[in-house]
């Protein structure tokens, strides 16, 4: 019997949560107005790479190409484990040929002038939500990555704390891959102002990187490899400025050693410690009072 991909994507759907739903959605609508509704159990590899060449005529970043063929993978990875059905899957190992993944570590920081725009941008009153704009503040001026601001939850927000602060650590939404992930940064300026918005949110949102990415270039003029995560550099640009060491810096920005013992034992720096340390940081671009 033939099994139309519409079919077996309506099938898993209903069964298991597959990636994004936006990239699960789309990459199986536009598939099929690419190739037709096609039989699953007859699509061979050129068939997929057909597709993906069509597909990336449309535009789309590697990054978007790869998340969508891996929607696909796993479509039919599901429906066959499910039915039990012994066949490639004609999806797999495709992902590589959308082009490279990007690397966050890639990334650009932003310029002086970019950092400014932006920060004349939060401090303004404009159509950006509270909650939005708190968590702008809190990735700028912790250096956490997007995903980690959005894996919080109410309890990661320790505000009846001498130093208040905000604890990055495994969760009901997320687990933590690596122990030096695990870390509490105190809460400075306009992140500390805005820290309360955050707690409207009773759970973890996850997502915010795509929103924030999306007010981020309506507000300023980005290069290629420039992004949210690029705050993670300005802020390792801006703790060697403050003079933070080597072993400050990488626990603020939640980095690991060079595996020596020197530098994965001993005791963390102090949360007095990290707040002297931010609040400089955020200090160098306090260049005039404004209402946060």
């Amino acid at each position: 019997n033939e099994k139309p991909l519409s079919l077996v994507f309506e099938y898993v759907k209903n069964q298991h949560e597959v990636g994004s739903e936006k990239h699960r959605d789309l990459v199986v609508e536009h598939f099929i107005e690419l190739m037709g509704d096609r039989d699953v159990m007859s699509l061979i590899r050129k068939d997929v790479l057909d597709f993906i060449k069509l597909y990336k005529q449309r535009g789309y970043a590697s990054g978007t190409l790869r998340r969508r063929l891996g929607a696909l993978t796993s479509i039919v990875n599901h429906y066959f484990r499910d039915h039990d059905i012994q066949q490639n899957n004609p999806f797999k190992g495709c992902v590589s040929e959308a082009g490279p993944g990007p690397s966050i570590e890639d990334r650009l920081p932003l310029s002086n002038e970019q950092e400014r725009t932006v920060m004349d941008f939060l401090k303004s009153e404009n159509g950006i939500s509270e909650f939005n704009k708190a968590v702008f503040w809190l990735i700028v001026t912790t250096g956490l990555g997007p995903s980690e601001a959005g894996g919080l939850v109410a309890d990661d927000l320790v505000l009846d704390h001498e130093i208040p602060h905000v604890w990055i650590r495994e969760n009901s939404a997320r687990g933590i891959k690596n122990r030096c992930r695990v870390r509490r940064l105190p809460l400075v300026g306009p992140a500390l102002t805005h820290a309360p918005s955050l707690l409207k949110r009773k759970c973890a949102v996850k997502s915010v990187g795509a929103p924030l990415n999306k007010q981020l270039k309506k507000t300023v003029e980005l290069e290629d490899r420039q992004a949210l995560y690029s705050f993670r550099h300005w802020m390792a640009d801006r703790l060697r400025t403050v003079g933070a060491s080597e072993r400050q810096g990488r626990y603020i920005l939640g980095h690991s050693g060079d595996g020596s013992s020197h530098n994965n034992y001993g005791s963390p720096p102090s949360l007095n410690e990290v707040q002297k340390l931010l609040e400089s940081v955020v200090a160098i671009d306090s260049t005039k009072e404004a209402k946060y």
